[in-house]
């Protein structure tokens, strides 16, 4: 085991006590702090420290070299010719590293952790960083890091097909946190199925709705915008959708429109348009009442049974022949039986389109939908022509511009000339070429050639 120890401040707010040396040197019952640090080290199997110095570097370097054979492991220095803050320092001190995993620890720093223990855990459960973070009350000097307490009020509705792996991604969930859907009935009995299932462990419960293909790229602003609909459901009897301002007039999302009554930075919503046309996309964008809508909806669980109750009964009514046997061991078997009778229908067309207490939270977190090309295209690396090749495909295109490029086989080159703003996408053993403006037609293409050729093309 390797440890990098950030040892180059200047020791500021130290510098009225301790003047001469680095702060990591500063006397400790006659012994440089540093020196605790490093036998503290010896508890632990470490092989080597590098040292990442800069103010004062000559009196730890001197220092080193006269105690070295106090430790049991090797010593190397990181030199910094100028301030390169923590980041740098680190990144620095990574050259001299020669394992894939590393220790990172501050040298005016003591925190009693069991390192073998925390290396070990990093390398069974492999992530960019594992931290060890301490509970404090008093905090104001430090950084901190908001932490999930549990997983345990987080569910995964999926077919039953995906089980397995959804048990494979998320080792961290229990079984019971998993519902399996036996059939595919769109978003409303899923979301019905959810709230059930919530409902009965928390009757007062809260909820946060959020598809499993959206990217969201600032993460402490959807926390932050989150948090504030939930407390938004709790005090008003309201159904929450979170709103995106249109950067283009896409076709490939539904759109909210915006009323002028306004609660709490909330706006109640007009009406949903679902999947516009370019032409009316281009009107909604321009008119500046109208947002995409994310998909992502807050709400309480009282708030949306009393919806499906109001305006897709058939659905409730169902779900409440087993209102006794959610979160029971006869959950399983009354949804296998149940759910494939529930309507096929999205909760947009379901609920949101007919409820008259729907508000929208505008918001501004990085937020992509994945389902769609024009999402992928936006989000990929073009080259100077504004071409985005995926999946590492190889092409060579000629006067072309604006293209999305796909292709399944890795070993197959694309050369293309003369095409402009298109989707070229291989899927088995069809081919796809169409304008981007026109991807929404792409399910009546897949239609088409499954009617007239088999569904080997598909």
């Amino acid at each position: 085991m390797e440890v990098i120890i950030l040892a180059g401040g200047f020791g500021t707010r130290l510098r009225s006590v301790v003047n001469e040396v680095p702060k990591c040197m500063a006397p400790i019952a006659n012994k440089p702090f540093l020196w605790y640090l490093l036998k503290y080290l010896t508890k632990f199997d470490v092989s080597k420290v590098i040292l990442s110095l800069g103010y004062l570097r000559g009196v730890i370097i001197d220092w080193i070299d006269e105690c070295k054979d106090e430790f049991p492991f090797a010593f190397e220095y990181a030199v910094e010719d100028e301030p390169l803050g923590t980041g740098g320092g680190i990144k620095l001190a990574l050259k001299r590293t020669s394992k894939p995993n590393i220790i990172v620890l501050n040298g005016d720093t003591f925190f009693d952790v069991n390192l073998n223990e925390l290396y070990e855990w990093h390398c069974l459960y492999p992530s960019s960083i594992t931290l060890a973070l301490k509970p404090m009350e008093n905090f104001d000097r430090y950084g901190n890091v908001q932490i999930c307490e549990d997983t345990n009020h987080i569910y995964i509705v999926t077919n039953e097909s995906y089980a397995e792996l959804i048990k494979e991604q998320l080792p961290e969930l229990a079984e019971e946190q998993i519902l399996l859907e036996p059939a595919r009935r769109n978003t409303a009995p899923c979301i019905a199925y959810a709230a059930y299932h919530i409902k009965a462990c928390n009757p007062e419960a809260n909820i946060v709705v959020a598809p499993s293909d959206h990217l969201i790229l600032k993460e402490d602003v959807f926390l932050r915008d989150v948090q504030k609909a939930l407390d938004f459901v709790k005090r008003n009897r309201a159904l929450v959708t979170l709103g995106i301002k249109p950067s283009r007039p896409e076709t490939g999302y539904g759109y909210i429109q915006s009323s002028d009554t306004v609660v709490d930075d909330f706006t109640k919503v007009k009406t949903f348009t679902e999947k516009p046309n370019l032409e009316l996309a281009k009107v909604f964008m321009e008119s500046g009442e109208f947002f995409w809508n994310s998909g992502l909806f807050v709400w309480n669980v009282n708030t949306i049974l009393e919806a499906f109750s109001k305006y897709l009964p058939d659905i409730s009514s169902r779900f409440d022949l087993g209102k006794d046997k959610f979160n029971t061991p006869e959950e399983k078997a009354f949804i296998q039986e149940n759910f494939p009778y529930c309507l096929n229908i999205s909760i947009d067309y379901g609920i949101m389109e007919k409820a008259h207490n729907v508000y929208m939270l505008c918001v501004d977190f990085g937020w992509a939908d994945l389902g769609s090309w024009g999402s992928l295209f936006d989000l990929a690396n073009k080259d100077e022509n504004e071409n985005a090749v995926l999946k590492n495909n190889e092409a060579m295109l000629y006067e072309c511009s604006g293209n999305v490029i796909a292709l399944n086989n890795p070993k197959r080159l694309a050369v293309i000339q003369g095409l402009k703003d298109c989707i070229v996408a291989e899927s088995g053993n069809v081919l796809l070429i169409c304008k981007k403006d026109d991807e929404q037609r792409i399910k009546q293409f897949v239609a088409d050639a499954k009617i007239k050729y088999g569904k080997e093309y598909n």
